[in-house]
């Protein structure tokens, strides 16, 4: 299982970011970076695959 806590604040660095939030696996922007999307691709497979949610500690 990886990473299913978290804390702190979420900051824009004012150069490359734009907006930061979280979103849900299902709601995710169309604008990744090119070389974010076959990593997102594969981890939502995973996740579809194993019918789990890692984020809720399913």
């Amino acid at each position: 299982m990886g990473c299913v806590e978290f804390e702190g604040t979420l900051a824009e660095d004012g150069v490359e970011v734009q907006e930061l939030r979280f979103f849900d696996f299902d709601d995710l922007p169309s604008e990744l970076s090119p070389p974010d999307k076959p990593v997102i691709a594969r981890f939502l497979d995973h996740v579809k695959a194993s019918g789990n949610d890692p984020l809720r500690g399913e």
